[in-house]
This record gives C-alpha cells, structure tokens and sequence, in this order.
C-alpha cells in the first residue's frame, strides 16, 4: 500500500494520521515519514485494512483495539 493508499483509509474511517498513529501508539511523525518512501509498512496495510472491513461490518474499530490493548480510553481517540 502507498502512502495515499493509505491516506485514503483513513478517509473512510474518517480518522486524521494523528489519530490512527495515537490509536496504535505511534508518534504521527513516525507515520508521516512514510510518505517520503511512499511504501506503507505491511503491518500497518494489514491493520488499516483490517479496520476498514470491521467499520464495513458495523463494528467499531477503536472499540476492537482498546479490547486488545485493555485501554478503554482508546475508543474516544478516534472518533472527535
């Protein structure tokens, strides 16, 4: 996946890279220094995408990723 790719992702999940990268516990830099090489790591393709299909379903991404992580206060982080 592209940078744009990815960018475009995170459209329809309506989440900045700020966003995603706090979700995930990045720094946004950290996700923005991507766009130089313009190659999105393979574990974030699978996560992004992995997102998008949940939210296709129905179901709450955040909601999915706090669970995992056992930090509920990553639910609001996504959605402002």
């Amino acid at each position: 996946m592209d940078y744009n790719q990815f960018k475009q992702e995170l459209y329809k999940l309506n989440i900045s890279v700020a966003q995603f990268a706090r979700l995930i516990d990045r720094k946004p830099n950290t996700l923005t220094n991507y766009k130089q090489s313009n190659k999105m790591p393979i574990h974030l393709t699978i996560i992004i995408r992995l997102m998008v299909k949940l939210s296709d379903l129905g179901a709450d991404p955040s909601l999915v990723i706090a669970d995992l992580t056992n930090d509920k206060t990553k639910k609001a982080s996504l959605y402002f």
